[in-house]
C-alpha cells in the first residue's frame, strides 16, 4: 500500500489506471528478481561444493 501512494501522487490523478502496473512491477524488480537470483546463486555453490566433495573422496580412494 505505501508504493500504491507514491506512485498515486506521482502519476497524478489522470493516470490512475497504471497504479497497477507500477506496483507490479516495483514488486517483480525488489522480491522475485531477488528470489529468483538467489536461487541461481545458490545452486552454483552446491555444485561447485559437490564437484569438489567428489574430487576430495576420488583422490582419498585412488
Amino acid at each position: 500500500l505505501g508504493m500504491a501512494g507514491l506512485y498515486g501522487v506521482v502519476l497524478g490523478a489522470s493516470n490512475q489506471y497504471l497504479l497497477g502496473v507500477f506496483v507490479l512491477l516495483f514488486r517483480f524488480i525488489t522480491y522475485h528478481m531477488n528470489v529468483f537470483c538467489g536461487a541461481v546463486f545458490q545452486y552454483r555453490i552446491f555444485k561447485s561444493i559437490t564437484t569438489f566433495s567428489l574430487e576430495t573422496i576420488r583422490k582419498k580412494e585412488g
